[in-house]
């Protein structure tokens, strides 16, 4: 039994391990296509206040928006959310009109 547990926290930490990745690689992807004044617009600080700027209403922000960046940032911003949401976020997040 103690092997099956240990077994099993292995491959947990494993898999969680490989996720971080994927999520890891793909905002990096993302963030190596912006020069240093989109990055600026794009990453805020844990500390910030922007970061809890979260309005469903048309409103001044400090971050960049989707009709900023390229089409190659749009691919790539496009993949980070494939990998931060399920299916189902995804396919609402991107047919929002």
């Amino acid at each position: 039994m103690r092997t099956l547990i240990l077994l099993l926290i292995v491959v947990g930490m494993t898999t969680t391990v490989r996720a971080e990745d994927k999520f890891v690689t793909a905002a990096k992807k993302f963030l190596s296509t912006l020069d240093a004044k989109a990055k600026e617009k794009c990453m805020f600080g844990y500390n910030d206040n922007e970061r809890y700027n979260w309005n469903f209403v048309p409103m001044a922000r400090k971050g960049a928006t989707f009709h900023d960046l390229n089409d190659q940032q749009k691919n790539d911003l496009l993949d980070l959310l494939k990998v931060f949401l399920s299916e189902q976020g995804y396919d609402k997040a991107t047919t929002v009109s």
